[in-house]
């Protein structure tokens, strides 16, 4: 799984090496973790130093998660598949 952490660094204007150093290992190491097969140790350890959640560390995480379940509501059922389902949900809840 492709890690984002050069963009990360990017965004938040720090370098790699910057990074490496914040972690107190070398650029090598920092190289070899994030094109290898890092340890959740590691990932907390990065995501903490670059001051984000361990999900943002993902190429693949999306700020939205699925949604899909049923949730009962003023004796009925609703089934929820979609954030916009969710939100026609809450807007009912509200009106009541």
């Amino acid at each position: 799984m492709k890690l984002k952490v050069a963009e990360i660094c990017k965004e938040k204007g720090i370098t790699l090496k910057d990074l490496a150093s914040r972690l107190g290992i070398t650029n090598v190491g920092l190289s070899q973790q994030l094109n290898g097969n890092p340890t959740m140790a590691t990932l907390i350890k990065i995501a903490t130093a670059l001051e984000v959640h361990i999900c943002d560390l993902f190429d693949t995480y999306e700020k939205k998660p699925p949604i899909n379940g049923y949730i009962e509501f003023d004796r009925k059922i609703y089934k929820i598949d979609s954030i916009g389902s969710l939100e026609k949900l809450l807007e009912r809840i509200k009106e009541k």
